[in-house]
């Protein structure tokens, strides 16, 4: 197989086999279960990634790691293609997550996409825990709510909504067809999609039940977590003392609303939390990892200024 530095785009690359042989349901077995970094590497990005894109899988449903199911409507997509290959998506949080997460617990999604963390934390938490999933985007509702009866997730409350200052419409972006994931409210120049969607401050979109049971609060808002934690830092007294916050930080796109990594997160540690570094990987040898392994993948101290994209852990607790 040619390496990743000489590999032509993957447009332009000619595959044989096509994965729709039965290699495929041999490759994805691989990926999930078998050894070998290396080859797992070669697999998904020299054959199954483009492969997949090239020829898209008609819509299907797939069993996942978690013993869940989920909703591959489309293998063009990212996200839906790396859980129909590794049967996860983001195995070291969704590992970091269920640690967490115990029967009666509640469970905030902001940003919750096609719904993998919200159907994972209706597992966990169990009929007499709660879960909130705020998503504003048409096309991820409808997904999300596909998943959420897929999996008879009952205690799980949709919100379509973003999070916003003030209620009222929001413009988001799409950067790109092949990553639905990475919606943003950021202006984008040449956006591959804009739609309109709902806006609704944090204190509109949850209850105090919500934040008084909220073990974990998952944020996932691509450039705009400095409007997500200002409005939460406002609710941190109505929060259990053991709630967990787990946020992506992106220098980049903070700079560009006048935010740092530091300015964005000082709401919450002058709160008296504490920031941690929490290992994300998209790699198809995480997967095994994350299963063997999980304490390999605990939380680490900040040594230094966050430069680039980086996922945290805030805690009240001292790691």
């Amino acid at each position: 197989m040619p390496s990743l530095t000489s590999r032509p785009p993957w447009q332009d690359t000619v595959l044989w086999p096509p994965p729709w042989t039965p290699l495929l349901i041999a490759a994805r077995w691989w990926v999930r279960y078998g050894t070998g970094t290396a080859l797992k590497r070669a697999l998904v990005r020299e054959w199954l990634d483009v492969g997949l894109r090239q020829n898209p899988r008609p819509p299907r449903v797939v069993r996942t790691r978690h013993h869940g199911q989920f909703h591959i409507p489309t293998t063009i997509d990212f996200i839906p293609r790396t859980i129909y290959v590794q049967g996860c998506w983001e195995p070291c949080l969704s590992t970091l997550i269920s640690a967490r997460l115990r029967p009666g617990d509640g469970f905030i999604d902001i940003g919750a996409a096609g719904g993998w963390y919200s159907v994972l934390a209706s597992r966990r938490v169990g009929p007499t825990g709660r879960v909130v999933a705020v998503e504003p985007t048409p096309a991820a509702l409808e997904q999300l709510r596909i998943n959420l009866a897929l999996n008879h997730c009952g205690n799980v409350r949709v919100v379509p909504a973003a999070v916003a200052a003030e209620h009222g419409p929001i413009q988001l972006y799409l950067p790109d067809r092949g990553n639905t994931g990475a919606i943003t409210t950021r202006p984008l120049e040449n956006p591959a999609s804009e739609i309109t969607a709902d806006g609704l401050p944090l204190a509109d979109i949850l209850d105090r039940g919500d934040l008084a049971n909220a073990r974990v609060i998952k944020i996932d808002v691509e450039g705009a977590e400095s409007t997500v934690l200002a409005q939460l830092a406002r609710l941190i007294p109505q929060l259990r003392a053991d709630c967990e916050i787990l946020t992506e930080i992106t220098p980049q796109w903070l700079a560009r609303d006048g935010h740092t990594a530091e300015s964005v997160l000082k709401p919450m540690t002058d709160n008296g939390f504490h920031a941690y570094k929490v290992h994300n990987s998209y790699a198809p040898e995480d997967v095994t990892v994350a299963a063997r392994h999980p304490m390999a993948l605990s939380p680490t101290a900040i040594d230094s200024a966050i430069t680039g994209q980086t996922d945290l852990l805030l805690t009240r607790t001292s790691l």
